[in-house]
C-alpha cells in the first residue's frame, strides 16, 4: 500500500512509506516567543498541542511523542521543512 509518493530535490527520486513504520508520528508545536508573535499562556500552548495530538490520532497516528518547542529568533529558511 503506497502511503506517501513524494519527490525530493536532489534527483526526483520517489519513495514509498509502507507498513507500520507509516503510522508512527512525533507531534511537535512550534511556540514562537519573538517581539512579533502574540503572547500566549502556557496553557493555551498546551492546549494546542493536545488538538495536534488529537488529530494525529484521528487519522490513526501512532503518537511517539509531543513536543513543544520554543522558537525565539524564527528563520524562515530553517524553521521547518
Amino acid at each position: 500500500m503506497k502511503k506517501a509518493d513524494k519527490t525530493g530535490r536532489g534527483g526526483g527520486v520517489d519513495f514509498q512509506i509502507e507498513g507500520q513504520a507509516a503510522t508512527r508520528a512525533l507531534v511537535l508545536h512550534v511556540d514562537r516567543r519573538d517581539r512579533n508573535a502574540p503572547q500566549s499562556s502556557n496553557r493555551a500552548v498546551a492546549a494546542r498541542l493536545e488538538e495536534a495530538v488529537g488529530l494525529a490520532r484521528a487519522i490513526d497516528l501512532d503518537i511517539l511523542g509531543a513536543i513543544i518547542a520554543p522558537i525565539v529568533a524564527p528563520r524562515p529558511a530553517t524553521l521547518l521543512g
